[in-house]
């Protein structure tokens, strides 16, 4: 029998993963100023990885929270205190601020890249807008703390907000509290989510509360960014990648409900595995999870084998008529694997 060396690999990491996060969270303390930066491509496994670190929300026994009852614990309402997170409430945040002899008022509309507008006073009491521009300057540093925490407040989701230890930061939750927008400005859905998710990732680094942040890696450029802010405000920082075979990646897109275009899928696994090696060094600590269940994907690539290749010819305009094409073009080493296993010649 061939010793197949990355699924020996992936067993691994399963256990080391599970070894590493096993058990109840009894300190939550232990978590502070920790954060963990995940990074995958669509159908990587991702987010079944990232409940290995969510799971730790009250509740949460020995192995944690089930997925099965996730969702059920999602809906929960649950105080920032009983999170063990620190209380960041607007009408605070804003006396604080107005203390300092800046007034805040909302704009009719959160849609606005900054939904608020601050006004100073002269010795005469005449209002004037403080250009958002040059806040940073003008404003003693813990009040421009204390404005750059408002827009964690304005952009919060409560309806969506997972209650869990951790502060987490993923643009995907906030699409979901702006699915109404979603047909007629699916642009703006884009922006404003992901403006909110970096609102409140910069309010969070402000309080010191553990923070997750699930995205893709994609872009090398924000996340370094993201890490150095972390780390500048005395985080300690974790950077995971998640990764499978291309082939694999594939798969899950194309059979899920959710679904990416498969030219962008390819893009995205050349890029992330690429932005990972520029990316660790900046990292206090980095791993890599390979994420693989070939006996599951390969029943999922033989029951839906059509709807996967007809995927692969709608994104690639007809440029690739099957997976098996694709594969072989883009990954060869892959399909001479996985080949005997999917009845490719």
């Amino acid at each position: 029998m061939k010793f197949n060396i990355q699924a020996a690999i992936h067993r691994t990491a399963h256990r080391y993963l599970l070894r590493k996060t096993a058990g109840p969270l009894t300190d939550v303390s232990k978590l502070r100023y920790q954060a963990v930066f995940l990074m995958g491509a669509g159908g990587s496994g991702k987010s079944y990885v990232a409940h290995k670190w969510l799971k730790y929300m009250p509740g949460g026994g020995m192995g944690g929270v089930a997925r099965k009852h996730f969702d059920e614990k999602v809906q929960q309402e649950m105080t920032e205190m009983e999170r063990s997170l620190s209380n960041l409430d607007f009408i605070r945040a804003k006396k604080d601020i107005e203390k300092a002899g800046v007034s805040v008022e909302l704009k009719d509309s959160t849609r606005a890249s900054i939904p608020f507008v601050l006004f100073a006073y002269d010795q005469e009491g005449k209002k004037t807008a403080l250009d958002p521009n040059n806040w940073k300057d003008e404003l003693p540093p813990n009040v421009y703390q204390q404005v750059k925490g408002l827009e964690e407040i304005v952009f919060s989701t409560p309806k969506h907000e997972l209650p869990t230890y951790w502060r987490v930061v993923n643009a995907d939750v906030y699409k979901e509290e702006l699915a109404g927008y979603l047909e007629e400005q699916p642009g703006y859905v884009h922006q404003m989510s992901s403006d909110m998710s970096r609102a409140y990732f910069e309010a969070a680094l402000e309080t010191g509360d553990p923070i997750f942040v699930d995205g893709t890696g994609q872009r090398l450029g924000k996340m370094a960014a993201m890490i150095k802010e972390a780390k500048d405000k005395g985080y300690k920082v974790s950077l995971v990648m998640v990764i499978v075979p291309l082939i694999v990646n594939q798969i899950r897109n194309a059979t899920r409900s959710r679904k990416i275009n498969a030219p962008v899928i390819t893009k995205m696994w050349l890029e992330i595995a690429k932005n990972f090696g520029g990316l660790r060094s900046s990292a206090d600590k980095s791993k890599v999870i390979i994420n693989r269940n070939d006996a599951v994907d390969v029943k999922k690539y033989w029951e839906q084998k059509e709807k996967i290749d007809a995927h692969i010819r709608k994104g690639y305009g007809g440029s690739y008529s099957s997976l098996e094409e694709l594969i072989k073009a883009i990954a060869p080493s892959e399909a001479r694997e996985w080949g005997p296993k999917l009845g490719w010649m």
